[in-house]
Formats: structure tokens, C-alpha cells, sequence
């Protein structure tokens, strides 16, 4: 993922400490780490929109967001 406006090392920092809640449980991240002029993101448990609302917990805009794998299954 991409940030508009954001180096990709604080914005990891920030996203990683991002909370929201939904249906009464809170959700977060279990880990962000910048590649380059990346961030990589790992979720235990997706939500719709779980990236994009962590994104505006933290105050960044998402610029592109790419899934790289599912599970064990790594894509493209």
C-alpha cells in the first residue's frame, strides 16, 4: 500500500497504532512494515474497507492498495 503525502516509515507507525470499531469489537493491524516506497500490511481478520479505515484512523490517505497474498496463497 501506498500513502498519499506520507513516508512510508511513519506512516507505518501510524497505521500500526490505528484502531477502529465495529459490531462492539475493535480491529487493528498485526503488523505494517515499510518496503521501499511501500508499506506491507498484515490483517489476521479483514473487514470491509479494514485498511482504509485504519488509514483514516491514522489520518492518511490511501493512494494504492494492492492484496499481495490471501492466506498461503501468494498473488500476481
Amino acid at each position: 500500500m501506498r500513502f498519499s503525502g506520507a513516508r512510508p516509515t511513519p506512516a507505518a507507525k501510524r497505521i500500526k497504532e490505528a484502531k477502529f470499531e465495529e459490531d462492539g469489537r475493535t480491529f487493528g493491524l498485526n503488523n505494517a512494515t515499510p518496503t521501499g516506497s511501500w508499506v506491507s500490511i498484515v490483517l489476521k481478520e479483514g473487514r470491509k474497507n479494514h485498511i482504509r479505515r485504519l488509514a483514516d484512523a491514522a489520518d492518511l490517505k490511501v493512494k494504492e492498495l494492492v492484496r499481495g497474498r490471501i492466506g498461503d496463497v501468494q498473488l500476481g
